[in-house]
This record gives structure tokens, sequence and C-alpha cells, in this order.
């Protein structure tokens, strides 16, 4: 029987067992698998796990769930997630939608840069 990505990332994670640092590692390898295979939200629990969250939001990125991104770059508080959030919002059809300008507007304020819109 074949067995979802998600299941086997969860087997393969380690255990409270193991060291801090192997799982670092584990934690990464794993969601550089899943990157392969396409499994992006899958990619970015592992990678959050392995406490990468730029990888994270790369990983993130490549699934365009918006509503995703604009929540993680929320919680995660670090400039540069602020600036890849913005910068791939930019990318959809802000002036449609002014939530988005919005997100756009604060990300790049709280990551330090202006908006190049």
């Amino acid at each position: 029987s074949t067995q979802s990505t998600g299941e086997m990332a969860e087997q393969m994670s380690p255990g409270a067992d193991v060291e801090q640092e192997y799982k670092k590692v584990l934690f990464e390898r794993i969601g550089e698998c899943c990157m392969v295979q396409g499994a992006y939200h899958l990619a970015t629990k592992k990678f959050t796990q392995a406490g990468n969250r730029i990888k994270a939001m790369r990983a993130l990125l490549k699934s365009g769930d918006t509503e995703k991104i604009i929540f993680f770059a929320g919680v995660s508080r670090q400039k540069e997630i602020y600036v890849m959030a913005a910068n791939y919002l930019q990318r959809l059809d802000w002036r449609k939608d002014p939530e988005i300008m919005k997100n756009i507007i604060t990300f790049y304020t709280k990551g330090r840069q202006n908006p190049r819109v």
C-alpha cells in the first residue's frame, strides 16, 4: 500500500528522545524532500519545525496560498519574511483588493522597505 507524503513525513520525523541538533537536520531534509514532491504546505511545517522560517516561507510562496502566506508573515515577525510576503502580494491583482494592498504596505513597513507600488 502507498502512504501519503504527509504520513510518511510524520513517520520519518524524529521523536522527543532525539538530540536537538540532529532533529533540525532531519526536519530540514524531510522539508527538502517535500519540496521536491510539491508538498509545499508539509515542507513549510517541516522547515518551521527545523527552525528555518525563511525556507518555510519559500515553500509557502511556492504553494501560492495567499491566506497562509499573509498569516505566516504576521506570526513570523522577521523583516525578511515580511518583505518576501509583500513582494509576493505585489504580483497579485492588488488594485482590485484593498486588503491585499493594506497587507503590502504593512509588510513593507514592518520589513523597513518602501513599497514599490
